[in-house]
């Protein structure tokens, strides 16, 4: 994901806030940007852990239609 694309993603989302604030000095911005980068790597990590267990069921479903065909 490049620069342009988070601030992008970062921005929609901050709009759905009300209570966001734009940062006045350099400090506070970057404050910002960490931790509105910190909540999108926490959102990124969720999705990844979602995706990761529905392909360990996947691997269950297909572990037990081999040891069925290899059984029968």
């Amino acid at each position: 994901m490049n620069e342009d694309s988070l601030r992008a993603l970062i921005e929609v989302h901050m709009r759905g806030h009300t209570y966001y604030i734009e940062p006045t000095t350099p400090r506070e911005q970057l404050i910002q940007a960490i931790k509105n980068r910190i909540e999108v790597t926490k959102m990124n990590i969720r999705r990844r852990e979602r995706e990761l267990k529905e392909q360990r069921g996947i691997l269950k479903i297909l572990y037990k239609s081999l040891e069925m065909l290899q059984g029968g």
